[in-house]
């Protein structure tokens, strides 16, 4: 009997296989994109990775001390802050410029929204630097593996392909002269990862081919809806049978400009639904009785309630609830 015991020992000595977690550094965009990378994050600390995030030192949402993943800080001039002004000051740019009657101020209002977007991937460009800076880092995760890039597409409307080569790959052209080889371009970059997760579900794009490294990760972010606070389901309740529309700009927008907002507000106040709107400001003067301002909601959970019939500028949670979206 000890015999057979110790047979069975030994084959399992030698059949188990032991498993070591990865150093692996995580470069993310800050709002939104930083709440849906924590998801992934957790799931790799699950398995023992070890993390490390590098962020800026006005980043919104990274924070510097977490039980997750360990940090590195770049420091980011005070001048080319991005923050909520930021972003308010882009929308009123882009609002005037549809309103150009004038050929000439049409393209100085076009040259203006470019600077704007200039220094957003400048503030991007620094933290590149910062790691490229690194030799011994960058030699590790040198490879030539080749994925290709999709052999077809669906064109659309506005895909910003026109900004993307005339505004923002200028800006990182510097960059790559001064870390790469001569020669070496986006495409060259983009087709040497080795796998890429799409948030995105291939059920509402365009049809088109991939490759086996492509990976779609639509909804990942969302999880199973949670009671709301008593207050907020009150409200909820009292939509009857007419429901509640939710309505957010997002973790970077804060607010709009005043003109936008008196209108949304009117619009608002005419619509049989009660209304929930994340809002940071002040109050708008037509704000109708079936809508209630809050800085901050428990989003997942509204957006999962049987109450909620549409979401505004929130597309990529509401297409998973399966609920309508503006």
């Amino acid at each position: 009997m000890r015999s057979k015991q110790l047979s069975s020992l030994t084959c399992l000595l030698f059949v188990t296989c032991c498993c070591h977690g990865g150093n692996i550094l995580v470069w993310p965009e800050d709002g939104s994109h930083w709440l849906n990378m924590k998801v992934i994050l957790r799931k790799l600390h699950s398995y023992s990775h070890s993390l490390t995030v590098v962020r800026s030192s006005k980043s919104w949402y990274i924070k510097e001390n977490s039980s997750l993943y360990s940090t590195i800080t770049v420091n980011s001039v005070e001048t080319e802050d991005v923050g909520p002004d930021y972003f308010k000051m882009l929308i009123e740019r882009s609002l005037a410029l549809q309103r150009m009657s004038s050929f000439f101020r049409f393209l100085e209002q076009q040259k203006d929204i470019a600077n704007i977007l200039k220094v957003f991937h400048n503030g991007a460009l620094r933290m590149v630097s910062a790691i490229f800076d690194d030799a011994a880092l960058v030699e590790r995760d040198a490879h030539m593996q080749i994925a290709p890039s999709s052999p077809s597409h669906v064109p659309i409307y506005n895909s910003f392909l026109l900004q993307e080569r005339y505004i923002i790959v200028p800006v990182y052209r510097e960059l790559l002269e001064r870390h790469f080889p001569p020669g070496t371009n986006l495409l060259t970059m983009q087709q040497s990862a080795d796998i890429w997760l799409m948030r995105m579900d291939f059920v509402f794009e365009f049809p088109w081919p991939t490759m086996l490294n492509v990976v779609y990760m639509g909804g990942f972010q969302c999880q199973p809806a949670q009671a709301l606070p008593t207050e907020l389901e009150e409200f909820m309740q009292s939509s009857g049978k007419h429901g509640v529309v939710i309505m957010s700009l997002g973790a970077v927008v804060s607010a709009l400009p005043t003109a936008i907002t008196e209108a949304i507000a009117t619009a608002f106040a005419e619509i049989p639904q009660k209304v929930l709107w994340r809002y940071h400001g002040e109050r708008p003067s037509t704000l109708g009785k079936n809508t209630l301002l809050l800085e901050w909601f428990p989003q997942n959970d509204l957006l999962g309630h049987p109450k909620t019939c549409v979401m505004g500028l929130i597309p990529s949670e509401s297409m998973h609830r399966s609920n309508g979206y503006l």
